[in-house]
């Protein structure tokens, strides 16, 4: 307890002025556009607790489990730029910073949880709805928090062995099976339900969002029992860390060698020449650093997952998997991988090219890799849907990948991963249930690959809206780049 105490408060002084520090700013952002999104559709009928409180569904279903996950390996990243602050130089055993780090971490998740749940009350209390329900909302905030510590380890142990988006995708899958299989029979026996479960008997909802009736069984389920499973196994895996060795290879001290043979004291000074001209064949350059990166496989395997979602089931699931899921999840791994592996080079890249030349380089690159996976949609969507699914999910595609260009080199991968999440959920929420049919699905722009397709009036608007948001944020990216250039 001795040594944990400073490697805690040296983890601590680590996360001053990262992304940690401004998760409750980004939980009030979620509860803020939830108590407007409630605002915008209440009605006599909905302007009860219950209504009020169901909008926390998106974030307790579809956010904590990312979020927490993105957390994670972003400390684990923040880590490895820093080499660990120089600790891999001292006598510090690995479990130590890993184990404090996990309590800082989890530390930041509760005032996330916090900023995410507790107005609620505020907002209610304001609207006139009443007595605010203190300790439904309160237990929201504790079993919302409980329910993913586990994947707090699983998801930093992960970014340490396999990197950052490994986490988050697993993050992913974490919280997609949790809601799948909250109200399984075998729920005790599968940790990343933990997290849903008891919030459903506090929201009075199913998984997918629906209110439950007078009866159900989800309203007699015990918010209490999986929090204590779940942070039991948080108990156990924590003490499991203190096993793992680190990831990072120690660094060894070397006695100092003595008679090294000292250069001539005359000693040509060198002096740094211009780069050689030659021809410049950026897009040429672009396509070749693509080789060793995941974009390439990523097209046929795309590709090939909704050929079997076509074969499984039919093309109404590949429309809801592709404008759903893929045309934002996809824009935002394509610009969080462009600036994962060129941002380092940028700075020797920009010596020879300008910074307009190398953003339309790696625009034409991706855009060359987005088509064929928009064109084998629109093949398999069927039911005179392919060609609508073409023109939406090119423009609305493109128009994705320059806003999250834009915030991964501007703002860091950090906020292109946190945006995507959360209006991934949000726009689910307008644009994928029974608000769809109404003018209401002009609020979820990142499910217009779904929505819009209805009609052509639609299409209109998401195609011309699509193409404003590029023409405004490609600018943006380009002075991001030539600012990240010069640092």
């Amino acid at each position: 307890m001795s040594a944990m105490l400073p490697a805690f408060r040296a983890e601590l002084v680590r996360t001053r002025r990262t992304v940690g520090v401004w998760l409750i700013l980004a939980g009030l952002a979620i509860c803020g556009l939830q108590a407007v999104s409630w605002a915008t559709v209440a009605t006599r009928d909905l302007r009860r607790w219950d209504q009020l409180l169901d909008w926390q569904t998106g974030y307790v279903t579809g956010m904590a489990g990312p979020l927490a996950a993105l957390v994670a390996a972003l400390a684990v990243r923040r880590e490895k730029a820093a080499r660990s602050g120089g600790t891999l130089w001292r006598a510090v055993p690995p479990r130590y910073p890993r184990a404090s780090r996990i309590g800082v971490i989890a530390l930041q998740l509760l005032g996330l949880d916090a900023a995410v749940v507790l107005p609620m009350a505020a907002v209610g209390a304001v609207a006139g709805l009443g007595q605010p329900p203190i300790a439904r909302v309160l237990l929201l905030v504790l079993t919302a928090w409980a329910g993913t510590l586990p994947l707090v380890v699983v998801s930093l142990v992960l970014a340490e062995r396999l990197g950052m988006f490994v986490a988050v995708a697993i993050g992913v899958a974490w919280q997609v099976a949790g809601t799948l299989e909250a109200e399984s029979a075998q729920w005790w026996l599968l940790p990343f339900t933990w997290s849903v479960r008891p919030a459903l008997p506090l929201l009075r909802i199913h998984a997918n969002g629906v209110a439950a009736a007078p009866g159900d069984p989800v309203l007699t389920m015990s918010p209490g029992v999986p929090p204590l499973l779940a942070a039991g196994l948080f108990v156990v895996l924590l003490l499991g860390t203190f096993l793992l060795p680190s990831s990072e290879p120690r660094v060894r001290r070397r006695r100092p060698v003595r008679n090294v043979v000292r250069p001539a004291p005359a000693v040509e000074r060198l002096t740094p020449t211009a780069a050689a001209p030659g021809r410049r064949h950026s897009v040429l350059a672009a396509a070749i650093s693509f080789r060793r990166t995941a974009l390439i496989w990523a097209v046929p395997a795309v590709i090939g997952c909704l050929l079997a979602v076509f074969v499984l089931w039919n093309g109404g699931y590949v429309r809801g998997l592709f404008g759903l899921l893929i045309i934002p999840g996809a824009s935002c791994v394509s610009a969080c991988l462009v600036a994962a592996t060129q941002a380092p080079a940028l700075r020797t890249v920009l010596i020879r090219a300008s910074a307009a030349r190398w953003c339309g380089s790696m625009g034409l690159m991706l855009m060359a890799l987005w088509l064929p996976i928009v064109v084998a949609t629109g093949l398999l969507s069927g039911g005179g849907y392919g060609l609508r699914m073409v023109i939406v999910g090119a423009f609305l595609g493109i128009g994705l990948l320059a806003v999250n260009l834009w915030l991964a080199f501007r703002f860091g991968i950090a906020a292109s991963v946190g945006t995507t999440v959360v209006a991934t959920v949000i726009s689910v929420i307008f644009g994928a249930s029974g608000m769809e049919a109404t003018s209401l699905w002009l609020l979820g722009p990142w499910s217009w690959g779904y929505s819009a397709l209805r009609d052509p009036g639609r299409i209109a608007v998401a195609v011309t809206a699509s193409i404003a948001v590029t023409a405004v944020t490609v600018p943006l990216w380009i002075r991001a780049s030539k600012r990240l250039g010069r640092q």
